[in-house]
């Protein structure tokens, strides 16, 4: 005789344990059906899977069963969504609809009727708007204290040095088409039409053309730079990638020791380019800021990885050993500030990481069984360590995973 008790599990909901009589579940395809008038055909819309519904009749008994049901009570009541061990072996997320308890006082027992709906993936951490505000601001005031900085070049300079200049400048304009380029085969993707791409596209590419002779009026340039990069942050997913890939628009090669500043013309020109370079890297920062208030991550560690290479792009220019005025320096310091507030608050509001170590080969279907209860998030396991063969997943292998 088959026992069909190895097969099911212990059933608990928010790791809070419970028995259960009877279960059943809904779910189906949400349709929409168009009758038109005259017509002699309907037109019936699949608009996708609905979200499963599961009632369970659950109980609680023994001598502690009050202690067992408060506990459940407690469960079930609390905020958002939880995690749904049903006994057919599978992990659900999901959200508490209703519930009815029916105490046995004789039987020393509590009955539950509990009406379950599947809650799915949850949008990303929401940070508060006030932070989020202060940040924007942040970055905002940034741009124009760095436009001003930036200034101090002197149009003099520029205009008889533009060749030496303008190609650190356009370095972080070049670098910022090389993002465009790189997302226009999958224009989908993108939060704006394959027009706003092309459009942003064309237009750094005529920044880069005429560097030389923009630069030659530093306002004018340092406008047009704005311009077009924040059009192109419009355009781009708020994650990891996308924000590093930002930062390190402001990367050139520059070697500022290369420069000789014997003289007046060196030190002219060591002073040009390092106001230069600085200009690059706020942009880049004010840029990355942007993405960061409203960034789409489910991990620590990403939002720590992005936050330490935004504070090293503002240190950098700290560190730059020329004269910079009191505005500059200030809004860089309260952008860094904003920045590290919104990290810290998303931080605080996704699962906690761990690191495990494999101790015998295993396929990562069965180790993201073994972790979450549920074998599709194998695909989490493997992109997020960059798994080659996710059938096979070595001993030794120390893997980042998240906790339950």
């Amino acid at each position: 005789m088959t026992d069909f008790a190895k097969y099911n599990r212990s059933p608990s909901f928010r790791g809070v344990p419970f028995h259960v009589r009877v279960n059943e579940a809904t779910g189906g395809r949400r349709n929409e059906t168009h009758e038109y008038p005259g017509g002699e055909r309907p037109m019936t819309e699949d608009l996708g899977r609905k979200a499963r519904q599961i009632q369970i009749n659950a109980f609680v008994n023994g001598q502690d069963w009050r202690k067992q049901s408060d506990a459940l009570v407690d469960a079930l009541e609390k905020k958002g969504p939880g995690e749904l061990v049903h006994p057919n072996g599978k992990t659900y997320n999901v959200c508490v609809q209703t519930y009815n308890m029916h105490e046995r006082h004789a039987l020393f027992e509590a009955e539950f009727t509990i009406n379950f709906i599947e809650s799915g993936e949850q949008p990303s951490p929401m940070v508060s708007i006030s932070l989020t505000d202060r940040l924007l601001s942040a970055a905002a005031t940034l741009d124009i204290a760095n436009a001003a900085e930036f200034l101090k070049i002197g149009a003099d300079y520029v205009a008889s040095n533009a060749a030496a200049v303008s190609g650190l400048a356009r370095s972080v304009v070049d670098n910022f088409s090389a993002i465009i380029d790189g997302v226009q085969s999958a224009a989908d993707s993108i939060t704006g039409a394959i027009d706003g791409i092309a459009a942003v596209a064309m237009s750094l590419s005529d920044l880069s053309d005429n560097a030389q002779n923009l630069l030659e009026t530093p306002g004018v340039w340092t406008a047009r730079v704005k311009a077009a990069t924040d059009t192109v942050i419009g355009l781009l997913p708020a994650n990891k990638k996308n924000t590093k890939s930002v930062l390190l628009t402001a990367s050139s090669g520059f070697d500022a020791s290369k420069i000789d500043q014997s003289n007046t013309k060196g030190a002219q020109e060591y002073s040009a380019m390092i106001r230069t370079n600085n200009f690059n890297l706020a942009k880049a920062a004010t840029s990355a800021a942007q993405l960061i208030a409203v960034m789409e991550t489910d991990r620590r560690g990403d939002v720590r990885e992005i936050l330490d290479a935004f504070n090293d792009t503002i240190d950098t220019i700290l560190g730059a050993d020329i004269a910079m005025s009191p505005e500059f320096t200030t809004a860089l310091s309260d952008l860094s500030a904003a920045a590290s507030a919104v990290c810290n608050d998303v931080i605080a509001q996704l699962p906690e990481e761990q690191e495990i170590t494999i101790p015998s080969p295993v396929p990562a279907r069965v180790l993201a069984h073994k972790l979450y209860g549920d074998q599709s998030r194998y695909e989490e396991i493997a992109n997020e360590n960059e798994i080659p063969n996710p059938t096979f997943v070595p001993s030794g292998t120390i893997l980042k995973v998240l906790k339950k």
